[in-house]
């Protein structure tokens, strides 16, 4: 998945009586499951169809937060959900939700909604449990990384072309996939465990059959390995917790360009997103949750958005043109 931040303001709703401000509060998965099917506790203000937008999922409330993009202010709700995780949209502007829909690692859910909708469109059936997803902008294709829990099912990786049907299952090669992207070629890289604790980088070349680790151009693997994003011309990786490494692709690579020491990803083991010259990062401070907005690749935050919940995916929809 991709990256961006926010910094600086919490925006006040004006006029009239507001709905909640921030990400719903926490649902009993009993609650959850009984209004998955009709989501009805969303809203959406109708501003929110013309604007660029910047989508916070929640693991902990299992709800999606809808702000203005980049400026912050909460123009709607998502809900229905049992466990949020990553987020992902595509080209047309569609915003794609993983929903783990179980504590126990068993199937989930990938679902899409229109730019500033509250009624979903489509709904992707995951074998396992969707960690994150990214979309293929070449062929639409939408890839959703799975937490495998240690199994030794071959079901880390669902790709699903065009977004749409059954999905093909690879083995991710690792029992937790964190996060995914695709650069502008087709390739897929993921973050992900090998072993209990050394963070690796794995992908999926365009047009092949198989996820590989990816190496460096010593040969040499990439640890300390927590998310990825595309930049448009890198591929950014946040190693540990206070820098990214931007990467380029040769024969079959990653050569490493600069590293951009960086405040950013202060948790970082969710997703980032990159829109142009803006990192989108969500961290929990210490006076409360927000996500940041990072100048790229400078690393500074600008503006902070205070959200009502732990966030844990981000992505940006920008409005149809």
């Amino acid at each position: 998945m991709f990256a961006s931040t926010l910094a600086g303001f919490v925006f006040a709703a004006c006029g009239g009586p507001q709905p909640q401000i921030g990400i719903p509060g926490a649902m009993a998965q009993g609650s959850a499951i009984a209004t998955h099917a009709q989501r009805s506790g969303s809203w959406m203000l109708p501003e929110a169809k013309s604007e660029d937008l910047l989508y916070v999922g929640s693991f902990d409330s299992g709800g999606v937060g809808v702000y203005t993009y980049p400026t912050g202010k909460l123009v709607g709700t998502l809900t229905g959900f049992t466990i949020v995780e990553g987020l992902c949209s595509d080209k047309a502007g569609n915003v794609w939700i993983t929903d783990a829909s179980s504590v126990s690692y068993g199937p989930g859910e990938i679902i899409e909604y229109p730019h500033g909708g509250t009624k979903s469109i489509a709904t992707l059936n995951d074998a396992w449990s969707p960690n994150d997803c990214a979309v293929d902008r070449k062929t639409g294709d939408l890839a959703a990384v799975n937490v495998t829990a240690g199994n030794t099912l071959d079901e880390g990786l669902a790709v699903y072309a065009h977004a749409r049907g059954t999905p093909t299952y690879y083995d991710d090669l690792t029992a937790n996939t964190i996060a995914a992207t695709y650069d502008d070629a087709g390739n897929l890289f993921m973050a992900g465990y090998q072993g209990p604790s050394a963070e690796a980088l794995y992908w999926l070349p365009e047009g092949t059959c198989c996820v590989q680790q990816l190496y460096n151009s010593n040969g040499n693997q990439i640890f300390g390995v927590q998310t990825v994003a595309w930049d448009g011309k890198f591929l950014a990786v946040t190693i540990g917790s206070n820098r990214i490494n931007r990467y380029e692709l040769q024969d079959g690579a990653a050569k490493l360009v600069d590293r951009i020491p960086t405040k950013c990803c202060v948790v970082p083991v969710q997703q980032i997103w990159i829109q142009g010259s803006i990192l989108v990062d969500w961290a929990a401070s210490e006076s409360g949750n927000y996500v940041g907005l990072w100048h790229y690749p400078a690393g500074d935050l600008f503006r902070k958005i205070a959200v009502g919940a732990k966030p844990y995916g981000v992505t940006v929809s920008a409005a149809p043109k």
